[in-house]
């Protein structure tokens, strides 16, 4: 493979503002719950939703809904660790690009849920764009 060119390869990550980089990240709020249903402090738009949930027996989450249904939870491929001798899994899922205002996430599981946490940050861009260096 032969590079050509201006004698580097360089790239600028575009923010989702102003075009003139990525702002800071922020956590927003942490919620948790010894249960399926945590409330939360309203989402707000365009933030990264992480949420955790603790199943018993080897489970699995099948849904994962807030109170206005109009996130959409995605698993992230293999966040799924189970304890041997408890016999309880945890799996992590996350929603880009939060839609406002839901104020409660239920999670719904193959098993019990044994507790839930969910994480709100802000400043996390829902896809990278690039664009590259002037040489």
């Amino acid at each position: 493979m032969a590079l050509v060119g201006c004698g580097r390869i360089g790239f600028n990550p575009i923010g989702d503002g102003d075009g003139g980089g990525l702002e800071r990240w922020a956590l927003i709020q942490t919620a948790g719950a010894r249960s399926s249903n945590v409330s939360v402090a309203p989402l707000g738009a365009h933030h990264l939703v992480v949420v955790a949930a603790q199943l018993s027996g080897n489970g699995r989450v099948t849904s994962i809904i807030d109170s206005n249904a109009c996130n959409t939870y995605i698993e992230i491929p293999a966040a799924h660790a189970s304890d041997q001798t408890l016999g309880d899994a945890l799996e992590i899922f996350y929603a880009k690009d939060s839609c406002p205002e839901p104020d409660g996430i239920l999670v719904t599981g193959t098993t019990a849920v044994l507790a839930t946490v969910v994480w709100e940050m802000s400043g996390i861009a829902p896809t990278i764009r690039w664009k590259r260096r002037p040489c």
